[in-house]
């Protein structure tokens, strides 16, 4: 698989060569198509309560590779991506490692009883599996609110700082018999480490779990391909590297609306920001009374704190705002909907109101759907996940005029919000292979998200017994791109 993995990659270079131009950088950031990369993009966790039944997040992370990893695991709250607990972790070759989320009585705590090696070693209190208590102390003060409570929904982070070599990639290795790390304290430790350049091959999932209200959504973690070609490393008390080092490739690649734009940058961030870069993102809701169907979508902004702060915002975003009580401050969009036979609305907030809805301006936001029945009333959380962090203004809840399925699209509203790659950027047309020199405008927000949509048929008669008829399914949002020539 290691041969085939390095064939797929060297094919790919020789094309970017012949048809791109030639590559003065050894990569370039590109959102992966296998779902294997450097880095990963979680993009939400929660163990908030939805129907007074908490949620519980399970986080697995996937080695593919016959080399021994060290990554930097970060996760973020949902309002600021402020940093809530973050480690070092070490994967042996072909290694898994997971873990889970879980509620406390007044935050969250990440618990795992996998023997990977971790920096600092995971903590184990009196009777408690193993862990980290996620704490608000990275977000007092920022504007958006200093109650722990915030630690409760987010999005994970996960990035290679390097591959271990010598002796440290024997230390990270598990015993064949006894099942653990090597030398687990002599990475842990703060001693030299030796080191190659990061590779890839990570891959990850998360399942968000609720056992008491009979539903569970799953997804898999964005991955970005070819972040780096340096190694990185750095201790776990060092709160470097983030998509902003300086050894993230300032170079991306895309592929879209007919033409692989190979886009250079002035930052490796913008790289980052550029392959996720949409203009609109849609999904489907359903929202039928009979199975009482609700409907929930999760938009996650995982470089915004890289362009907001301060009081200010740089583009691609327009606001930086004091989430949540800034009631309508945030990206502007247009939001439009149809049901299955073609009727469709604008979303119009309520007033007073902007002119031009939006987005409000949150890490990691949700939006959940109702029609005016019972079953979708407005709540204080939205119906599904139980989140707090809306995305919307009144409450965040958006009537969408009808029963029954039906689709919405969000579309960013902007006049000069956009990234520009330099000059040295090129772009070649699949379709002739004709090659065009020059900066590329990007337009709209980096982002990634979800739809989480529910089916409640309560208790069933299940051969004389009761058993529990409630289904959940997640599904990927979709997108579209606008890159066009910016000179």
């Amino acid at each position: 698989m290691t041969m085939i993995r390095q064939l797929r990659v060297t094919l790919f270079t020789l094309i970017a060569v012949v048809l791109v131009g030639p590559i003065e950088d050894s990569g370039a950031v590109a959102l992966s198509s296998d779902g294997a990369g450097q880095a990963l993009i979680y993009p939400y966790y929660t163990v908030r309560a939805s129907n007074g039944n908490a949620f519980n997040t399970y986080v697995s992370l996937l080695n593919h590779t016959s080399g021994v990893k060290a990554l930097r695991v970060r996760f973020r709250e949902g309002r600021n991506s402020r940093e809530v607990a973050e480690f070092n972790l070490f994967l042996s070759a072909l290694d898994v490692w997971t873990a889970a989320i879980v509620p406390t009585s007044d935050g969250a705590r990440m618990i795992s009883t996998d023997r990977s090696c971790t920096s600092p070693a995971l903590a184990a209190p009196s009777g408690e599996v193993p862990g980290i208590t996620f704490s608000g102390v990275g977000y007092v003060g920022d504007g958006h609110g200093d109650e722990l409570d915030r630690v409760r929904e987010g999005w994970i982070e996960v990035i290679e700082m390097a591959t271990l070599t010598g002796a440290s990639a024997g230390a990270a290795t598990h015993g064949r018999t006894s099942m653990t790390p090597a030398n687990c304290p002599a990475l842990q430790g703060g001693a030299a480490v030796e080191t190659a350049a990061p590779v890839g091959g990570l891959s990850g999932t998360l399942t968000l779990i609720n056992v008491n209200n009979g539903m569970d959504f799953t997804l898999n973690a964005d991955a970005l391909s070819e972040l780096s070609s340096t190694a990185f490393y750095r201790t776990a008390s060092d709160p470097y590297p983030d998509f902003n080092a300086a050894e993230v490739s300032p170079v991306s690649v895309v592929t879209a609306n007919g033409f692989v734009y190979r886009s250079t940058w002035n930052r490796g961030v913008d790289a980052v920001s550029a392959v996720l870069m949409r203009s609109k993102w849609f999904g489907e809701f359903t929202l039928d009374a009979g199975t009482k169907s609700r409907t929930d979508f999760v938009v996650t902004f995982p470089t915004r704190h890289h362009y907001v702060g301060g009081g200010a915002a740089a583009s691609p975003f327009d606001a930086n705002c004091a989430f949540p009580t800034d009631t309508y401050a945030g990206e502007r969009i247009e939001l439009r909907y149809h049901n299955r036979e073609e009727f469709g609305g604008i979303y119009e907030p309520f007033s007073p109101a902007p002119a031009t809805p939006s987005f409000r301006c949150g890490a990691s936001t949700v939006v959940d759907f109702h029609d005016g029945s019972a079953h979708t009333a407005t709540t204080l959380d939205t119906h599904v996940l139980g989140s707090l962090n809306r995305g919307l203004s009144e409450l965040g809840m958006f009537a969408v005029g009808f029963p029954g399925p039906g689709w919405a699209a969000f579309t960013i509203v902007t006049t000069n919000k956009s990234l520009d790659s330099l000059e040295t950027s090129s772009r070649m047309r699949i379709s002739t292979g004709e090659t065009t020199s020059g900066s590329h405008r990007y337009t709209g927000v980096p982002l990634t998200g979800f739809v989480a949509r529910t089916f409640e048929n309560g208790a069933l008669d299940c051969g004389g017994g009761v058993c529990q008829g409630n289904y959940g399914g997640a599904f990927p949002l979709r997108y579209e791109r606008s890159i066009t020539p910016s000179n």
